[in-house]
C-alpha cells in the first residue's frame, strides 16, 4: 500500500508541473527549515502537546504535518493555492487530527485559539509591514507564533554575499527584514531564536532564522 501511495503521489506531481518544480525546489530547503520548526514546536508544547494545535500558516504542500502527528499534536494547514491544498489531501488525507484550509495570512479560515501555536514558514517575507501586523493582531489570542523566514544579515566582503542576495532577489516575496524590524512591526519581543545556513550543494548559501513569539 505505501508503494502504491508513493507511485500515486509522484504521478500527481508529473501532471501538476507547478508543484513538481516546489517539490524540487524544497527538497534542498525545506527539510533544514522543517526540523527547526519541530524543535521549536517540542520546546513550546512540552507536556501539553495533546492539548495544542498547530496552525500552519502558507503549508505548501503539507510536510509539517508528519512532524505533528508524529508528536501527537493536531495540525490545521492552510494553503492560497488550490492546487497545493488538493495535493496536501490527497497525500496526508483530511479530517481527525489533520486538516487542510483553504485560506491565507490575510484572510485566515479559522479562529486561533489559546491552545494554538501558529507557524509562518518562509511566508513573512511575503507580507509587507501592514500584512504582518495585521496577521499578528487576528492571532494574538493563540499562544505563540514561530517565524521561519530569510536572515537579511549578509556574510560580508565574499563571494557568498553576491549568491545570498541573488538568492534572496530570485525569491517571489520582496519582504526580506532586518530581524530587529520583526519586533518593531509585531510591537512585540522573540522569546527565543535560532539563526543557520542552508546549504546548497555543500555550501552555505542560503541565512535562515527560526523566532519564536509566545503571546
Amino acid at each position: 500500500m505505501a508503494i502504491l501511495a508513493k507511485a500515486k503521489t509522484f504521478f500527481h506531481l508529473l501532471t501538476h508541473p507547478g508543484l513538481l518544480f516546489y517539490k524540487l525546489h524544497s527538497s534542498i530547503h525545506l527539510p533544514p527549515r522543517l526540523k527547526r520548526a519541530r524543535d521549536a514546536i517540542v520546546r513550546v508544547s512540552g507536556d501539553s502537546a495533546a492539548q495544542m494545535r498547530i496552525i500552519d500558516v502558507g503549508c505548501g504542500l503539507g510536510e509539517l504535518s508528519e512532524a505533528a502527528r508524529e508528536l501527537g499534536i493536531k495540525y490545521a494547514g492552510i494553503e492560497v493555492s488550490e492546487e497545493s491544498l488538493a495535493s496536501c489531501q490527497k497525500r496526508y488525507g483530511q479530517g481527525g487530527q489533520v486538516t487542510f484550509l483553504l485560506g491565507s495570512a490575510e484572510e485566515l479560515p479559522l479562529q486561533a485559539e489559546s491552545t494554538d501555536l501558529v507557524i509562518l514558514n518562509g511566508v513573512a517575507h511575503h507580507l509587507d509591514d501592514e500584512q504582518l501586523r495585521s496577521f499578528y493582531q487576528s492571532i494574538t489570542s493563540a499562544r505563540g507564533l514561530i517565524i521561519l523566514d530569510h536572515d537579511k544579515q549578509m556574510r560580508r566582503g565574499s563571494f557568498l554575499t553576491f549568491m545570498q542576495r541573488l538568492i534572496q532577489q530570485m525569491d517571489k516575496g520582496k519582504h526580506v527584514r532586518e530581524l530587529a524590524l520583526f519586533d518593531e512591526v509585531l510591537g512585540h519581543h522573540f522569546v527565543s531564536e535560532e539563526r543557520f545556513t542552508i546549504k546548497i550543494a555543500g555550501f552555505p548559501l542560503w541565512p535562515y532564522f527560526c523566532r519564536t513569539y509566545l503571546f
